[in-house]
């Protein structure tokens, strides 16, 4: 039985030692190592495998079924504050390129970064991003 409780004990530590990052879809576990939540990372692939693929809707039209789907369809996924899901903030979501692991430098070009592991390919990145200013949401 202490066995049990001592196991408990311990997967309550590790569950508490993974503190979420600032960035959505990340947390620091108890090394302080950047690692993708995989619940939050769903939700990213899904914005950007639609928003690469679907292409008889706009980028705001998809965005706003994805946060009507994460009301009605699976009102209890929020975002980290308890919030409900809106479009704009899934767009803010799919203008961020670290989920490629990338970030802008000062000459406003796409550099790799090693500290946050990617969720989503570099390539669907740059076809969202380039996709989103062909629409005036870039």
């Amino acid at each position: 039985m202490s066995a049990l409780i001592a196991e408990a004990q311990i997967q309550e530590a590790q569950r508490a030692a993974r503190v979420r990052s600032k960035i959505f879809g990340y947390a620091f576990d108890s090394e302080g190592t950047i690692v993708v939540v995989p619940d939050e990372a769903r939700l990213i692939q899904q914005i950007f495998g639609e928003l690469s693929t679907i292409t008889f809707m706009s980028c705001s039209r998809i965005l706003e079924e994805i946060a009507k789907d994460l009301r009605t369809a699976n009102p209890q996924t929020r975002t980290r504050s308890g919030r409900l899901w809106l479009s704009s903030m899934l767009l803010r979501l799919a203008k961020n390129p670290t989920y490629a692991a990338l970030e802008l430098d000062s000459w406003g070009r796409y550099v790799s970064i090693s500290n946050y592991p990617a969720v989503i390919p570099k390539a669907q990145f740059l076809a969202v991003m380039k996709r989103l200013k062909r629409e005036g949401l870039a």
